[in-house]
């Protein structure tokens, strides 16, 4: 994703690519996504604004979303929502799509 996104800022690049990583292998892992199906990824920077949206496959089982919670401390997994719910301005999650917006924040002057 850096390759992608050269043009966005510092401060939003680096939680945006954790991000991706997360929604990316929440889809490797909960879609039942087959080898031959492809994941595809849409990055979107309007120079105050990033949208990445993750596809997957329609046939994917749809969980209804609960509230998000954070994890136990020292669990290995269950960070990805939790992660994207904290880092991202808005976001959410439909049946073989899922989605976070970011924008850089203003940094107050000392």
């Amino acid at each position: 994703m850096r390759a992608m996104v050269r043009e966005i800022p510092d401060e939003v690049r680096d939680d945006a690519c954790l991000l991706l990583t997360e929604l990316f292998t929440n889809s490797v892992r909960h879609s039942g996504i087959h080898p031959d199906e492809l994941i595809r990824v849409v990055v979107n920077w309007t120079d105050s604004s990033l949208r990445v949206d993750v596809f997957d496959v329609p046939h994917a089982k749809l969980f209804p979303r609960l509230p998000v919670r954070r994890p136990a401390t020292g669990a290995a997994s269950g960070w990805g929502l939790y992660l994207v719910d904290r880092l991202a301005t808005k976001w959410g999650c439909s049946l073989g799509h899922c989605w976070f917006e970011m924008s850089p924040v203003a940094v107050a002057p000392a």
